[in-house]
């Protein structure tokens, strides 16, 4: 039977919130300062340079959100988790008293 430990589960999710998010926070300001030199390098440079930093910045900011979305699901799966082993558990626990 595999040994569960529910608040190792709960620490880790938490580690989550207070290590990756404030990061992922911090990464999603990037993109619309990069936004902002879209229209200067339209102009400025060489098309293929201007168009592939415009792809580049939008496959940036799809990275992001669709890491901070797999961090969100996996925070929300061990938290679920960790309460449902400590109701399993509880339950075992009631059932040979």
């Amino acid at each position: 039977m595999p040994e569960i430990e529910p608040a190792r589960l709960t620490e880790l999710a938490e580690g989550i919130v207070a290590d990756v998010a404030p990061k992922l926070e911090e990464a999603s300001a990037i993109p619309p300062e990069l936004r902002e030199l879209d229209q200067m390098l339209m102009v400025s440079v060489d098309p293929f340079l201007a168009a592939s930093h415009a792809l580049a910045v939008g496959y940036m900011i799809e990275m992001i959100q669709g890491a901070a979305e797999c961090f969100n699901a996996l925070t929300t799966a061990l938290t679920e988790t960790a309460a449902s082993w400590e109701d399993a558990d509880g339950s075992a626990e009631t059932s040979f008293k």
